[in-house]
């Protein structure tokens, strides 16, 4: 059954077979797919439009930080939803990601290595 059209279901759809996702190399493909799966089951259901009002950010942030004491996890998270935005952006469907600057959690120095 297709996903109701206008929901962030029938955007995450359209990526999965004309969104750079395809042109992601197979074991991209592989570990983005769970985070994918996870973006569908929490903001499915969600009418695209829902994405222009800027309150929503703060649901995005909450949403990272289930993983915050994994913050690579976490950031990983956002960077999927930010991927499948920025393809409803690239399509019209929206306007603006409001993921686009939610900051990152892990940080790493390796000043000492190099």
């Amino acid at each position: 059954m297709a996903p109701r059209s206008g929901t962030i279901n029938s955007v995450v759809a359209k990526y999965r077979i004309r969104g750079e996702f395809t042109k992601l190399a197979p074991s991209t493909q592989k570990a983005w797919l769970p985070w994918i799966d996870r973006v569908q089951s929490h903001w499915g259901k969600l009418n695209i439009k829902q994405f222009e009002n800027p309150s929503i950010r703060q649901d995005i942030k909450e949403w990272r930080d289930n993983w915050r004491k994994t913050p690579r996890s976490a950031d990983y998270a956002k960077q999927v939803r930010s991927r499948i935005l920025g393809f409803a952006i690239e399509n019209g469907m929206l306007t603006a990601n409001p993921c686009g600057d939610i900051a990152n959690i892990y940080t790493s120095d390796r000043s000492d290595i190099i």
